[in-house]
């Protein structure tokens, strides 16, 4: 997997200073396709309700 950071020093700098710290970003494409796996991989069982 090749990942590269998005954001250059100067634009967290410039973040830090409006939003202040800590604060977090997110990669909402990673998470997407972290909770496409989950469901992926549990699948297999049936949902008992």
């Amino acid at each position: 997997m090749n990942m590269h950071f998005p954001f250059s020093a100067d634009q967290l700098e410039e973040l830090a200073a409006k939003y202040r710290t800590p604060f977090y970003i997110y990669d909402e494409r990673a998470i997407r396709e972290n909770a496409r796996r989950i469901k992926e991989a549990f699948s297999v069982f049936p949902i008992l309700f």
